[in-house]
Formats: structure tokens, sequence, C-alpha cells
């Protein structure tokens, strides 16, 4: 069986709970029925779906989202910054930015020089 045949049951349960049990919000941005990302860019399975907040699961972390804003009550993101979740994954620019930024916080924090890594190395790392 391949992972696109596995059923999700919160998805239907989502489907479900968006049409009949809780009216739909006007403009509401998020499809919960659907694959959820956060803005960080990691997916999340959908646990409950309330009339004010939502909660997701990603890994064995818990967050709670205000079903009116899209954003985190639960946690912000590292950089302090307010979470959000939505349908869309990260771009693949957007994944590449971050690699970038972790990769030149990494080295400021530890003090590295990128003489010392090999020239293919280098070169990657400037984005070449």
């Amino acid at each position: 069986m391949r992972a696109s045949e596995i059923r999700m049951p919160s998805a239907d349960n989502a489907a479900v709970a968006s049409r009949s049990h809780y009216p739909p919000r006007a403009g509401e941005p998020v499809d919960w029925a659907s694959r959820l990302f956060d803005s960080d860019g990691w997916e999340h399975l959908l646990i409950d779906l309330g009339g004010i907040q939502v909660v997701t699961r990603v890994s064995f972390a818990y967050a709670v989202w205000d079903r009116r804003t899209g954003s985190c009550v639960s946690q912000t993101d590292a950089g302090g910054e307010e979470m959000r979740i939505g349908n869309s994954p990260l771009t693949d620019v957007e994944r590449h930015k971050r690699q970038l930024r972790a990769q030149e916080a990494v080295r400021q924090m530890y003090g590295h020089d990128e003489s010392a890594y090999p020239a293919a190395i280098r070169d990657r790392l400037r984005g070449g």
C-alpha cells in the first residue's frame, strides 16, 4: 500500500466537521481537511477541530492554533516570530534560504572558518 493510498481519519473528520458542526467562517484561509504545514515547513496531523481552536501534532509535540487567524497560541518559532498554519508547504527557494541562514548561524556560533572546508563544500555553502 502506498502512502498516498492511506486514508487519514482525521482528514475525513475535519471535512465533516467543517461542513456540518462548525459553520465555515468568512474568509477562513485554511482547509482543515487538507494537508497542514506550519510556517517553519513542518507537516502537522489534525487532532481536534474546535470552534475556536485547533489542535495538531507534529512528531511527538502538540500545537494549539487559533482557528480564526491560523496563528499558534501555544508557542512561537525559534526566532520568536509568530507561527502560522496553512495548506502550503515551504517552497524550495524559501527552504534553501532557511538552510543558508542556519548554516551561517552555525558558522558564527562555532567560529568555523570556510577556508578549512574543501573547495566543493565552500562553493555549495556560498550557493554556487
